[in-house]
Parts: C-alpha cells; sequence; structure tokens
C-alpha cells in the first residue's frame, strides 16, 4: 500500500551503460554519456504501480565516484538518489509556459 492506494513493488538492478542504450539522452556529471567506469556503475530502481497501472514512485540510486585532485579515482563515492512520488492522478493541472526570456538551453548552461 501506497499513498492509501494498494500498489505492486518492482525493483532491479541497471547499469548506466545499459540505460543509456534505451535513452541516449542519460547523462553523466559535464553532461557527458556514460563511458568506461562511468557506464558499469549499476543503478537500483524501485516502481511502485496501482491497480491502475499509474506509476505512484519511482526511486533510483548510485554510487557515483568522486574525481577531485589528490583523490585517487574511486577512492571516495557519494550516493546519488532520485526519489520522485505521484499523487492525486486526473487532477486538473494549470501550468503555463514561463516567458521566452526565462528560459535556458543546455548551450546556456
Amino acid at each position: 500500500m501506497y499513498d492509501k492506494v494498494r500498489t505492486t513493488l518492482y525493483q532491479g538492478r541497471i547499469t548506466l551503460g545499459e540505460l543509456y542504450k534505451v535513452n541516449p539522452e542519460v547523462r553523466i556529471p559535464l553532461n557527458t554519456r556514460p563511458t568506461g567506469k562511468y557506464a558499469k556503475l549499476p543503478v537500483e530502481w524501485r516502481l511502485w504501480l496501482g491497480q491502475d497501472q499509474l506509476v505512484r514512485r519511482c526511486r533510483s540510486s548510485y554510487d557515483e565516484p568522486v574525481v577531485a585532485p589528490g583523490l585517487v579515482d574511486g577512492d571516495e563515492r557519494f550516493r546519488t538518489v532520485d526519489d520522485i512520488r505521484l499523487s492525486r492522478w486526473g487532477m486538473k493541472a494549470d501550468i503555463r509556459p514561463p516567458r521566452e526570456d526565462q528560459v535556458a538551453t543546455y548551450a546556456d548552461l
């Protein structure tokens, strides 16, 4: 049960490299594609689906190596976690796009 809705929990593991094959927009720091050691990093994932097949929660996490002066690659790691909770499906949304001068592209960043 999640968010007062009966759910089924699915979970597994996939590497960043395998994710990239499915979605070439997957990026690691510095907006680059995962290669080498990064491609082999395992990502743990969990997905909660309601009986209506709507996603109620999605969570993923992986340990990322810290690359910094004085550290041997892989000595230090930090945990990256994305946890998204979805509810009130069917609720009317009133979303207005931002003004053009408030929008940034990857190139702007």
